[in-house]
C-alpha cells in the first residue's frame, strides 16, 4: 500500500488530498461533510472496508472559510464543485481506473 498526501492549486487556493493506493482498477472519492473528519467513524470504517476489498482512496481535504460558506448557495456549489473536479481529474487521469466511486457524508 502507498500512501501520498498531495494538492491541486486552483488559482491562489489550495485542495490537498491524500490518495491511498492498492494498485486497484477501482477508486473511491470520499468528502467529508463540514466538521465531519475522514477519522471520525463514518468514514474511518468505510475506509477500512475499501482497503479490505483493494479499493483505492482518495479523501479531499478542501477548507471553506466562514466568508466563502455565507455565499449563496449556487456560489457555494459551483466553488465546491469547481475543487473536487480538480482533484479527480488529476487522480483519473495519473491512474488508469474503470470503477470510480464517490461517497459523501
Amino acid at each position: 500500500m502507498k500512501v501520498e498526501e498531495k494538492a491541486v492549486n486552483i488559482g491562489a487556493k489550495k485542495i490537498s488530498y491524500t490518495h491511498i493506493q492498492n494498485n486497484s482498477t477501482k477508486v473511491c472519492f470520499m468528502f467529508s461533510g463540514a466538521g465531519y473528519t475522514y477519522d471520525q467513524p463514518l468514514f474511518y470504517y468505510s475506509t477500512m472496508a475499501m482497503l479490505e476489498d483493494h479499493i483505492d482512496i482518495v479523501h479531499i481535504h478542501y477548507r471553506y472559510t466562514h466568508d466563502e460558506l455565507a455565499l449563496p448557495l449556487t456560489t457555494l456549489v459551483e466553488m465546491v464543485t469547481r475543487d473536487v473536479e480538480a482533484v479527480m481529474k488529476r487522480i483519473l487521469a495519473s491512474h488508469e481506473y474503470n470503477e470510480p466511486i464517490i461517497r459523501t457524508t
